[in-house]
């Protein structure tokens, strides 16, 4: 499998995507910015450690590969 990675800048439709986020998923403000980034930029996996915070993402069509710490 390739490793690729891209630094992305917030911007305010990634801030509104991730308080949308952290409202309903009630998870910590970070993972949800890092869960809206992925979102709003057309990711179609995620891939984390954090089962407890980012199982949600699902609901919004994010495929939340979990990886072992």
């Amino acid at each position: 499998m390739a490793s690729t990675s891209e630094i992305i800048d917030t911007n305010i439709t990634i801030v509104k995507k991730g308080a949308e986020i952290k409202h309903r998923q009630k998870i910590p403000y970070i993972d949800s910015l890092v869960g809206a980034t992925a979102i709003v930029n057309g990711c179609k996996k995620l891939y984390t450690s954090d089962r407890k915070h980012m199982k949600g993402l699902k609901d919004y069509g994010l495929e939340v590969v979990f990886i072992r710490e």
